[in-house]
């Protein structure tokens, strides 16, 4: 048998990667349900000029740059604060329990501004019958989609942000 695989640490961590693919996954489904029921009740025929489509279309584009730049400054934030913990107190949580906490932050801050965008879009569909809206909606359910975790990933992360943390801890030595 796997030791990893077995190790209590590997159990909690296979049961956190579950906790996030569940909320990653009722994201991407929440959007497909809904516009399911909007495709019952939206109109046949487009509504000419549609201003609301085009504040979609924007909004769309708003999220996927933030989806993009935010997380990872609320990561840096946080591994700054690891790092400053470690020099005041020696901190009194593993180092891969805070690094977990910020995945999490991360990855739902993610999912949550591009579903906000999808779900916006599906709305304008509703009321002003614009496809493009629709295929907006669906574009960025894939995107949250993309973003489902698996342990691979979460294991690649966090060895990626100890590296950035060994950085830090080195520019803060250097004169």
């Amino acid at each position: 048998m796997n030791d990893r695989a077995s190790s209590p640490s590997s159990l909690s961590l296979e049961a956190f990667v579950r906790t996030l693919q569940i909320i990653i996954g009722a994201l991407c489904s929440g959007i497909v349900l809904f516009l399911a029921m909007v495709f019952s009740l939206a109109r046949n025929e487009p509504v000419p000029g549609g201003m609301l489509s085009m504040v979609g279309v924007g909004i769309a584009v708003a999220a996927v740059a933030s989806a993009f730049v935010l997380p990872g400054i609320v990561v840096a934030q946080h591994r700054r604060r690891i790092v400053e913990k470690e020099k005041a107190d020696g901190g009194d949580r593993s180092l891969e329990r805070r690094l977990l906490d910020a995945y999490q932050v991360k990855l739902i801050m993610a999912g949550a501004l591009l579903e906000g965008a999808a779900l916006l879009n599906v709305v304008v569909f509703l009321l002003e019958g614009q496809w493009y809206n629709v295929a907006i909606g669906l574009l960025l359910a894939t995107g949250i989609a993309l973003l489902f975790p698996t342990r691979s990933r979460l294991d690649h992360w966090i060895e990626e942000q100890k590296r950035w943390m060994d950085n830090e801890r080195a520019m803060q030595r250097s004169p």
